[in-house]
């Protein structure tokens, strides 16, 4: 199942190291402020500017750099004291994150970007009181916010009280209809309790993003649960075409091309799931599963010398694969 990372809105604790786009001044979009900054070395704004650029572009470090000097600059600046906070967190100086961050929120309490911030800061570092804390304070100063009751349900969610963590994420929506993780968390936990209602919300993650391929999978995931459970052919159908979207989309997702191979196996269409598997396993050739379902797939078909090679291939592949033995154990009986 998917894990939402909610704890950095970037590719975490990472810098950018995109080829050719840096010279000795860096990369191309800040020489201007270079220049700027070099007719002006203790303007804060002009390094606020700059570390604003690089952090949006995923040079942490080098924004890192600039927001300290920003902040230092003008240290009563909650602006800038908000940047350095979530930059300190990106190149993992994460003290300095949670101090400066607070210290951004005492300057300015209203400042809900840099409640918001240091809460996933304090969930991320699993300081769940601290976090409420400040998701609290945030509430208080700011109101209702839809990002503050998502991260609310990620804390439900870690101490496993699901209720509250959907009733989160029920508010979070309800404030905020376009909460693409919102409605994926949401079609994920309702899932795991056998709750068609998952559907519903994850029907509003493709309609954000209708070319997802984490949504579409997440959905075709539930319908083929729902559908091939309850032998719902509409159910069916709509999986199937989700995963087919998906290899439309990603011609080598081998995930998809297993369950079409699934479905076929669970309604009896023995050649067709071999087929898909077949797929499944030039798109990844050390699929284990993939291996294994195409020989149960043969085996149902009658092809047992096929089916004894795919058991043989999964037992390659992983040979603590047990029920792969099984199966060629029960074929060489015969």
């Amino acid at each position: 199942m998917m894990l939402l990372n909610a704890c950095s809105d970037k590719s975490a604790n990472t810098d950018n190291t995109t080829e050719n786009a840096d010279s000795a001044q860096g990369p191309a979009f800040i020489h201007a402020l270079n220049a700027q900054i070099e007719q002006d070395p203790s303007n804060a704004a002009l390094y606020h500017e700059r570390a604003v650029k690089l952090y949006d572009s995923a040079y942490f470090k080098q924004a890192y750099a600039d927001a300290k000097k920003a902040a230092e600059l003008a240290p009563d600046n909650a602006e800038y004291l908000f940047s350095l906070g979530q930059a300190a967190f990106e190149v993992n100086e994460v003290a300095e994150a949670v101090s400066t961050l607070n210290n951004a929120v005492g300057k300015d309490p209203k400042m809900a970007k840099a409640w918001l911030k240091l809460a996933k800061i304090q969930f991320y570092l699993k300081r769940y009181d601290d976090s409420k804390r400040s998701l609290e304070a945030c509430t208080k100063e700011n109101g209702e916010l839809a990002e503050a009751y998502f991260i609310q349900a990620l804390i439900k969610r870690d101490i496993t009280d699901t209720a509250s963590s959907i009733a989160n994420l029920q508010k979070a929506v309800s404030l905020n209809d376009s909460y693409f993780d919102a409605y994926m968390m949401l079609g994920l936990l309702l899932t795991a309790q056998q709750n068609e209602l998952a559907i519903d919300y994850l029907n509003n993650a493709v309609r954000l993003d209708d070319s997802s391929v984490l949504a579409l999978y997440t959905r075709a995931q539930a319908l083929q649960e729902f559908g091939l459970k309850k032998k719902n052919k509409e159910m069916i159908k709509n999986a199937a075409a989700d995963y087919n979207r998906i290899i439309e989309i990603n011609p080598n997702h081998a995930p998809s091309y297993y369950n079409l191979g699934m479905i076929n196996f669970r309604l009896d269409q023995f050649e067709n799931a071999v087929a898909h598997f077949n797929e499944a396993i030039i798109a990844d050739e050390n699929y284990v599963d993939a291996y294994y379902m195409r020989g149960l797939s043969h085996q149902g078909i009658g092809n047992l010398s096929e089916a004894k090679a795919n058991y043989e291939a999964t037992l390659q592949l992983d040979p603590n694969y047990t029920i792969a033995r099984e199966m060629l154990e029960l074929l060489g009986s015969r």
